[in-house]
């Protein structure tokens, strides 16, 4: 499985040899996800170049609907199935989904995000 990172570098240098405009971007959830996973520990550990950061900057300026209105969305738990605002979820590129109590159930990644149940990073 490609790593959360190995992804976005691919996705920035795709966006970079498209002329950075909106071509290539994200869609609102992928975004939250990357936004995220910028903040998270295993973007510390893992690093990530200045492109990715101004790519995943480009595709939150671009998000439709915008950032308040994915945050303030509710989704349930993946674990418990307890509803909750966005902004209150650890998210999954996947659109998994944990809340502060079921996210320490999950297993981590070498990098310390925790792993959700399709291999990816939960992030949040």
């Amino acid at each position: 499985m490609t790593s959360v990172k190995e992804q976005l570098e691919a996705d920035a240098a795709a966006w970079v040899a498209q002329g950075r405009g909106g071509a290539g971007l994200l869609d609102s959830w992928k975004t939250l996800h990357a936004q995220c996973w910028l903040l998270s520990d295993g973007a510390k550990h893992d690093g990530c170049s200045a492109d990715v950061t101004d790519f995943v900057g480009a595709c939150r300026a671009a998000m439709n609907p915008g950032w308040d209105a994915i945050l303030s969305r509710r989704e349930n738990c993946s674990g418990c199935y307890t509803r909750f605002r966005i902004e209150n979820l650890s998210v999954c590129r996947c659109g998994g989904v944990y809340c502060y109590h079921c996210v320490g159930d999950l297993g981590a990644h070498a990098n310390g995000n925790r792993c959700c149940s399709c291999g990816g990073e939960v992030v949040g």
